[in-house]
């Protein structure tokens, strides 16, 4: 195991802390602490902080009130919403795909927000934190110096290849059929260089933006950890935080959950939980992560400490869960200090916040 690794081995020990790893994640994670020292080292230092900080949790006092905090909100500048452009050509659809999934890192001071890899299907991993130029099983792979990547040729077995943007970092992929791929903060794409078969299908855990090229003759097919969305020309934006929700643009997209599926119209979400359910939704706060922005309309505190490992790589606790629904209104500006948006939180409420070594505390 390299240095340069050893970010996304905390990552993968706070999700495993977290209880939130899979079981391929775990047995990964637990050969790695049995075999390699140093990623042993880590996972006892964590462990031990991750067990020292129960106590003082549970002993904290639930009754206590956050008071006046509920009908404030922070007086945001409103960002310029550029739409993005629907093309009319044949030669491609649009689709954006969100699954929020909850990643937290060990720190921000050492954090690389540029850092990525690519690992292949025969688990050679690359490195992608700076330009390059990678030769692969027939084909090479170019690491671009704006966070993207293309490749040509490549093994045609179909075999999945796995990309990863760590914590507060975005990345872009090209795939063989012309599909583009816009990564955000901690998100897995899994793809294979050559799409075999009848379909093309991909997996996303995290939140992607989606370009897909248009082939009739083949589907292009979006797995999600909750079920699958089929693309039959479209732009869209999956969810998959909570529950799974499926916010339509333009087009038709037919959602497939737990046996059960739905053609969704332009302008409606549907959400899953006990059944498939329709109603409207906002594409500003939808698609605003595409200009680095998070919108909070009217977000508990509770929702907001659940984003900002992802947009900042930093781990969060909240001491006191009388305050989890406390509201905010605002935004996250991801080329802007995470100092500036605690300072706003502090300024419009009640609300307080320390660090504690590396860790983020709201109190």
């Amino acid at each position: 195991m390299t240095d340069n690794n050893y970010s996304d081995i905390q990552d993968l020990i706070s999700l495993e802390l977290a209880g939130q790893t899979s079981a391929s994640e775990k047995e990964y994670l637990h050969d790695l602490i049995q075999n390699d020292e140093a990623v042993r080292k880590i996972w006892e230092e964590r462990s031990a902080y991750h067990a020292s900080m129960v106590p003082a949790y549970e002993s904290v006092n639930r009754k206590a009130a956050w008071k006046g905090v509920a009908s404030r909100t922070v007086s945001r500048r409103r960002p310029v919403y550029r739409a993005i452009a629907m093309s009319a050509a044949a030669a491609c659809v649009t689709a954006v795909v969100l699954i929020y999934t909850f990643y937290p890192s060990k720190n921000t001071k050492t954090f690389d927000h540029s850092a990525a890899h690519l690992k292949l299907a025969n688990g050679e991993v690359i490195d992608l934190r700076s330009p390059q130029k990678t030769i692969i099983p027939n084909g090479t792979v170019t690491n671009g110096n704006n966070r993207s990547l293309t490749y040509s040729g490549g093994p045609a077995s179909g075999e999945m290849n796995e990309l990863w943007a760590p914590a507060g970092s975005d990345y872009k992929i090209e795939l063989s059929d012309g599909t583009e791929v816009w990564l955000n903060s901690m998100t897995r794409l899994r793809f294979p260089f050559q799409f075999t078969g009848n379909t093309r299908e991909i997996t996303i855990d995290g939140e992607a933006y989606i370009k897909v090229a248009k082939n009739a003759a083949k589907p292009f097919v979006v797995h999600l950890p909750t079920g699958d969305v089929t693309v039959l020309g479209t732009e869209f934006n999956v969810s998959t935080y909570d529950h799974m929700a499926v916010a339509l643009v333009s087009g038709s997209v037919k959602v497939q959950v737990s046996g059960q599926s739905k053609v969704i119209k332009p302008g409606e979400k549907v959400v899953y939980d006990d059944g498939l359910r329709a109603n409207k939704f906002d594409r500003e706060e939808v698609l605003s992560w595409m200009q680095g922005l998070h919108m909070f309309n009217n977000a508990s505190l509770e929702e907001i400490v659940k984003v900002l490992p992802r947009w900042y790589g930093v781990e969060v606790v909240l001491d006191n869960t009388s305050s989890a629904q406390s509201r905010f209104t605002g935004y996250i500006d991801r080329n802007r200090p995470i100092s500036e948006f605690l300072h706003e939180i502090k300024a419009t409420s009640d609300a307080d916040y320390y660090y504690k070594g590396d860790v983020l505390h709201f109190r």
